[in-house]
């Protein structure tokens, strides 16, 4: 099963969520236990220092915030069959997002990179910014080094892509409840990659320099990508300086050649 799955979720999804989150008794799942998808985890985190962590008698409290309607839709489906996962809101973009997490408090948020009106990343870092409780897990099409290592680096508490299977996305939600940070193997291994190519952190785009050149090799001019990304057009140009210099070119099509032979644009 993937992560965009075609899945209807419960009719009780349709619903506005609820106005507070809840704990309830669980069951243990057959088979299930904390800590089995332990190939891929890093260990408590410091940044969980004087949080609530649920205890496993507890049921985890997850946000959803997806761009792709069906893809959301397969990850609520899934969470909806777990006895100690339970979504509370589901988003279709990062403002909508972060407004939940203030008021529902979630004990995970599960956000996509890339979605409308705000990135998962922005979202991470005011979360972050406000000491908010909720712990959050980025999720993205592919795992680019340089965005993994920004995302982990903001304290998120765990890094997925969409190629994983729903089971495991629940582990990593169950992983970052816990305390603990995630990262997919496919994570694991762009991130490595990013450091190998880059010999020192940096070398490594941030996830807003990778926004600017993508959209610089789009032909979208300095101006415009203000306007799109709510810049001034200075901001713009100090954030292209810094990547030329992290990649050692001087200009945009030179730019645009390195990022595309180290991956990071496609």
């Amino acid at each position: 099963m993937t992560y965009d799955a075609t899945v209807p979720p419960r009719a009780r999804r349709s619903e506005a969520p609820p106005a507070e989150t809840h704990t309830r008794p669980i069951r243990p799942a057959p088979g299930k236990a904390w800590g089995d998808s332990s190939r891929f985890i890093l260990g408590r985190s410091s940044a969980t220092a004087g949080l609530d962590v649920p205890s496993p008698g507890q049921v985890v409290t997850v946000l959803v915030a997806d761009g792709q309607p069906l893809a959301r839709a397969g990850v609520i489906a899934t969470i909806d069959r777990q006895p100690d996962l339970e979504v509370v809101a589901a988003v279709g973009d990062g403002v909508e997002a972060l407004h939940r997490i203030r008021n529902l408090a979630p004990a995970v948020a599960l956000l996509e990179v890339r979605m409308p009106r705000l990135g998962g990343l922005p979202v991470l870092e005011a979360v972050r910014a406000e000491r908010l409780p909720s712990r959050v897990v980025l999720i993205a099409t592919r795992a680019i080094g340089g965005e993994v290592h920004d995302a982990m680096a903001a304290g998120a508490a765990g890094y997925l892509t969409k190629r994983e299977s729903l089971d495991t996305i629940c582990d990593a939600l169950r992983e970052a409840a816990d305390g603990r940070e995630y990262l997919s193997a496919e994570s694991q291994s762009a991130l490595v990659d990013q450091i190998r190519m880059g010999h020192n952190k940096h070398a490594l785009l941030s996830l807003r320099e990778l926004e600017i050149l993508r959209l610089t090799a789009e032909g979208v001019t300095s101006a415009g990508i203000g306007r799109r990304l709510h810049l001034s057009q200075s901001t713009v140009k100090n954030h292209l300086q810094n990547l030329y210099a992290k990649l050692g070119v001087h200009n945009a099509p030179a730019a645009i050649y390195q990022a595309m032979r180290r991956g990071l644009l496609r």
